[in-house]
């Protein structure tokens, strides 16, 4: 299943063995990066995270990609936070997943 920001406070509920790939909006070389807070786990796991630049130009953004696979029935949260790591703590931005996984 892919997800982007627009499943922020969202939930989906999809089967075990089936992977959600998450793809959010990222500028790294502005210092704002995603930070997971809340894997999923045990539901789910992490099994990708990636950054794929949108161009060759320095300072471009682009896309951070995340995988978790579903390995067992029940409900988690992913959560991850958009922050600088020298900034406030209330600048950026969060997002949050509510997972149901079946069996």
């Amino acid at each position: 299943m892919k997800i982007d920001q627009n499943f922020d406070a969202r939930s989906v509920t999809i089967p075990v063995g089936e992977a959600i790939e998450l793809s959010l909006p990222e500028n790294p070389t502005t210092g704002f990066r995603w930070a997971l807070i809340g894997t999923g786990a045990p539901v789910c796991a992490l099994k990708a995270d990636d950054f794929v630049p949108s161009s060759q130009k320095p300072g471009a953004g682009g896309t951070h990609n995340f995988t978790f696979l579903a390995h067992q029935s029940g409900e988690t949260t992913i959560s991850l936070r958009n922050r600088r790591k020298w900034g406030d703590a209330d600048t950026g931005r969060d997002f949050t997943l509510n997972v149901r996984v079946s069996s």
